[in-house]
């Protein structure tokens, strides 16, 4: 910076987002002179210039490179902060396979959306305001027809693409609308990102953020335990980096008799108690069946044919 200014050149340090100290120091200069050019070749920038500029004078110039000249571009369009916010950008999520094109495509071919967007430029709106408009514009992102008065369920459309997709061969689960506890999230991280471009500070805890040793993250969506109990893995071999529970972020269970001999993914905690009589340790709820198989292997005449069986393996 020394050397900056030592040729007169002003420079800021940014403690937040460059991209935005950037726009809005062009910006302060638009009333004091008769053109603005903001120079680079993030197209970020671009975005947040189009997004919040108030002047007519304020223009982007992308430099050339080799046989590419450089153009010149006036911030003269509408709802880009949300398009590029909603369809992904460094602090929101992207929607598989589906590009920016065709979210603009989808305002171009829903008017009626503009005016329900138009609430994520709003600093007062509350976080289920912001939920609803996100997903009526999902359920139109995915060719589903919407009215003011009949707006179909996220999780309706994401059960009628999937029985759509079911009877092609070539079918993509991560092609399915997400769900509509995934873009609630989603819509969330959204609104904070533009109130974030437009400088209104909001607190990120409100806006689907969590801070964890110390650092900003997105708060993942909850998965009812009805589907994680029906997640388990095929590995015979020990649970390695392929194994579909570490994938998702899940331990083991014992249930999965398959892999549990070999498994390296198991959650065992074992705590001393000292109330207890025995002295034996306290079982985690998980572990519960196991602890109860070995201490029946006396008395398994009036099980069940499917779980006697398991329980006198378990005893030997």
């Amino acid at each position: 910076m020394n050397k900056f200014s030592s040729l007169n050149i002003a420079c800021k340090k940014v403690d937040e987002d460059a991209d935005c100290l950037i726009v809005n120091s062009a910006l302060s200069f638009a009333p004091t002179h008769p053109s603005v050019i903001v120079i680079g070749e993030d197209i970020y920038i671009f975005v947040i210039l189009i997004g919040i500029f108030t002047f007519d004078n304020v223009y982007f110039l992308k430099p050339g490179k080799g046989k590419i000249a450089e153009k010149i571009f006036s911030p003269h369009t509408f709802h880009i902060l949300f398009i590029h916010a909603m369809s992904g950008c460094d602090t929101t999520s992207a929607v598989f396979n589906y590009g920016k094109m065709k979210f603009v495509r989808t305002l171009k071919n829903n008017p009626d959306l503009l005016k329900v967007i138009e609430i994520f430029k709003n600093p007062d709106i509350t976080p289920e305001t912001a939920v609803y408009a996100g997903n009526r514009f999902l359920v139109a992102l995915y060719g589903c027809p919407i009215s003011a008065s009949d707006i179909p369920s996220l999780n309706n459309v994401r059960y009628k693409c999937y029985m759509k997709s079911s009877f092609n061969k070539s079918s993509n689960m991560a092609s399915l609308p997400p769900t509509e506890a995934a873009a609630h999230q989603h819509s969330l991280r959204v609104y904070h990102q533009i109130q974030h471009w437009l400088d209104n500070k909001k607190r990120p805890e409100d806006w689907s953020w969590e801070i964890t040793i110390s650092v900003l993250q997105p708060v993942k969506t909850l998965k009812p335990d009805s589907i994680l109990r029906k997640v388990s893995c095929k590995c015979n071999k020990g649970c390695t980096g392929n194994c579909s529970c570490r994938k998702a972020s899940l331990f083991c269970s014992i249930l999965f008799l398959h892999c549990w001999d070999n498994c390296n993914n198991r959650k065992i905690q074992v705590i001393n108690s000292d109330e207890d009589d025995d002295d034996e340790p306290i079982l985690p709820d998980h572990l519960v069946e196991t602890s109860l198989s070995l201490h029946v292997e006396e008395d398994t005449n009036n099980l069940p044919k499917d779980i006697g069986p398991l329980a006198s393996k378990r005893a030997r």
